[in-house]
């Protein structure tokens, strides 16, 4: 399954993007980390080519042609599906020959798609080159400093996209604190559950949801109340409640609560709680901070229904809306 780290904004940038330079500034804050040997694919679209998708997956080995056909089909796949109408790819790699067969293979399966390419743009060292242009007047084979600001990076910084120095530190939002160990928490919880009647049910999760929703929006959740909703995610009923209530929001507050949540319980107990944080956090556009999440989760549990549910909606960059 290739999946990309992909941001979709809820409402196009009004800021102008004044040539490539601007627009590699403005990368990392497009994707919330600073990319190292990546693709990523910045997807354009009516009115004003405003931006529509930000996509970024590894890049593959310069030999290894499964899977390029399968970068090359995701990001194909990602683009179609924001409706873009044009697209700049940027390679985040020290090797030219990557940017070239990126420019070959992903522009051709773009293209293939009625998406046009209207820029390959390599990064290195702070420094941007030009793939598809040869022209020294404004592509220079010693390339360009990436600006230390752009218009759209600031723009993004007033809007609060938070730049982190790397992929894997998206997932500070959802890191238990040093020692967190909830074992017995989690026993105690299923045995108070199991002395209860019917208490493991969707009515029950609803009722736990509002309740947590609340404390989360005044800035707690009780310990114990996060182990409650870990333990009660684990069942299926109880888990089609938590999807009606993360499609009608807020969605904001249930990516809150289910980083809480994901915090208290770690360890195996934790794999549906990450998979809905992924979900919640796939729901506000933010691919990124879902596939690290969903990552985890796959790790811990990969047959697990949920796991697989969230994966198959990233992998198949189904729009949020």
């Amino acid at each position: 399954m290739t999946s990309t780290d992909a941001r979709q904004p809820a409402t196009p940038p009004a800021t102008r993007v004044r040539g490539p330079g601007d627009l590699v500034a403005a990368v990392p804050a497009l994707v919330g980390f600073h990319p190292q040997d990546s693709l990523v694919c910045v997807v354009l679209g009516p009115p004003g080519a405003s931006i529509r998708l930000t996509a970024r997956v590894d890049l593959p080995t310069h030999s290894d042609s499964a899977a390029w056909d399968a970068v090359a089909a995701t990001m194909q796949n990602a683009a179609g599906q924001a409706g873009g109408r044009a697209a700049v790819l940027v390679v985040y790699s020290g090797t030219a020959r990557l940017a070239d067969q990126a420019e070959r293979r992903v522009g051709r399966a773009l293209r293939q798609a009625g998406i046009d390419v209207t820029d390959v743009l390599r990064v290195h060292d702070g420094r941007y080159y030009g793939v598809a242009c040869r022209d020294e007047r404004c592509c220079p084979a010693r390339g360009r400093p990436v600006p230390g600001t752009s218009a759209l990076q600031a723009r993004l910084a007033v809007e609060g996209r938070v730049v982190v120095p790397t992929r894997a530190d998206l997932a500070g939002e959802i890191d238990a604190p040093a020692g967190t160990d909830a074992p017995a928490e989690v026993d105690r919880a299923r045995k108070a559950l199991a002395r209860v009647s019917g208490a493991v049910d969707p009515p029950t999760m609803a009722r736990g949801l509002a309740a947590a929703l609340e404390e989360v929006s005044s800035g707690v959740l009780r310990p114990d109340r996060a182990v409650r909703l870990a333990v009660l995610a684990g069942d299926g009923d109880c888990r089609d409640a938590v999807y009606r209530h993360l499609v009608a929001g807020p969605v904001e507050a249930h990516r809150r609560l289910w980083a809480t949540v994901c915090r208290a319980v770690p360890g195996p107990d934790s794999v549906v709680p990450l998979a809905l944080f992924a979900l919640a956090a796939y729901l506000e556009g933010d691919g990124a901070v879902a596939n690290v999440a969903w990552e985890r989760a796959a790790r811990r549990d990969p047959g697990h229904p949920t796991v697989g549910l969230v994966g198959d909606i990233l992998a198949g960059a189904v729009p949020p809306s």
